[in-house]
């Protein structure tokens, strides 16, 4: 019955742009003509679409594959919409369209599934249905059915292997002889990533980690302009949060002159805002009461911060909480006489002993200056 399909002539590969853009919108309207005249939970393929479907349109394709892959993408975009459930060319009809029950845009619907699928594939994790077990509840309710969930993670690879986006090798397709301007099914893709579990394909995550930190802020009056610098090259957020903080320590200035630090991927994405405080945020406006993605980064103090005296037990007891790191820690430990010890304050205030000179030399005692960044050296 539908040995037309693979017998036909077909002739798209000599219309024009305005021929091939009327092709796809009447291949649009049978699908949705089918959709009406079809029963709540009807089984389709993409070989029985196809078959439904007018010779004439149906010749006007470059051939068999490049019409059932027209199909699959118009038959996504129905799943989408929550007109039938499925995928890879096996479909249902359902008794009602689904409405979708969060109104995220589908730009920024499509960019926060793009930065989760990316990030899941730089840790390992490939397989679709791990994805989306990762994917935020605000995200999975933006989409009306599990299956545009999947759906929309296998786009997101698609795009990703095809070398539209993503920070992997654009040989994956050739590895496998697809051509490169191929527009991928969902078998094609998982046929990628059974290649790259075997070894074939290996993925550069070269590019994928790296950040861009944007800083701006006021270092004049109230009314002057604002200033911006960049840093690039930061190969985590919690790099990009350390960067932010030291840039406004370094600066001198009071933290309301500085804005959110605003953090974008290789591509250019904004992925995350940093705070003034160095909290690690989604890239959503700040409100009060939200969650932060990750807290301020513990810094490691220089021990010039750290170290601030020397002295007996008794004077550094007495002066302690009134001394400031005058010298150089050197030369401090050069000063060092028997009976004297060295000590700082960790950032609570607190006076903590790091090294002791002893009648056979120095020691340093449990944890020294990590201890003391830790906030639990030993109290003289």
């Amino acid at each position: 019955m539908s040995d037309w399909i693979d017998s036909l002539a077909y002739e798209g590969h000599t219309l024009d742009p305005h021929e091939r853009l009327e092709r796809s919108e009447r291949l649009s309207l049978r699908i949705r003509m089918i959709w009406h005249r079809m029963g709540p939970g009807y089984p389709l393929t993409t070989r029985q679409i196809a078959t439904l479907l007018p010779k004439d349109l149906a010749k006007r394709f470059d051939d068999r594959t490049h019409l059932y892959k027209s199909i699959s993408a118009l038959m996504r975009h129905a799943v989408n919409r929550g007109e039938f459930i499925g995928q890879d060319g096996e479909y249902e009809k359902l008794a009602e369209v689904r409405p979708p029950a969060a109104g995220i845009p589908k730009k920024d619907r499509t960019a926060w599934m793009y930065r989760v699928v990316d990030r899941c594939m730089c840790e390992g994790v490939l397989d679709p249905d791990q994805i989306r077990n990762e994917v935020p509840p605000a995200l999975n309710r933006a989409y009306r059915t599990p299956e545009a969930v999947t759906g929309a993670i296998l786009e997101v690879q698609r795009r990703i292997f095809c070398a539209d986006t993503g920070s992997y090798q654009a040989s994956a397709m050739e590895v496998l002889g697809i051509p490169t301007q191929h527009s991928l099914t969902g078998y094609e893709v998982q046929e990628i990533l059974r290649a790259i579990r075997r070894g074939e394909i290996e993925i550069d995550r070269g590019l994928a980690d790296q950040f861009r930190l944007r800083i701006e802020f006021y270092p004049g009056g109230d009314f002057d302009p604002s200033e911006v610098s960049f840093i690039e090259n930061l190969g985590s957020h919690e790099a990009a949060q350390i960067a932010y903080l030291e840039a406004r320590d370094a600066s001198g200035l009071d933290l309301r002159r500085f804005l959110p630090g605003e953090v974008f991927d290789h591509t250019g994405e904004h992925v995350a805002r940093i705070s003034y405080d160095g909290r690690l945020w989604a890239p959503d406006p700040l409100t009060t009461g939200g969650t932060p993605l990750a807290e301020a980064p513990v810094r490691r103090d220089p021990e010039d911060v750290l170290v601030w005296m020397v002295g007996t037990r008794d004077s550094v007891l007495q002066d302690a909480y009134t001394a400031g790191p005058d010298n150089a820690p050197d030369l401090l430990k050069l000063a060092m006489r028997e009976g004297e010890i060295l000590i700082g304050k960790d950032r609570r205030g607190e006076v903590r002993v790091v090294r002791e000179m002893g009648p056979d030399g120095c020691v340093d005692l449990p944890g020294g200056l990590d201890a003391l960044r830790a906030d639990d050296a030993p109290e003289p």
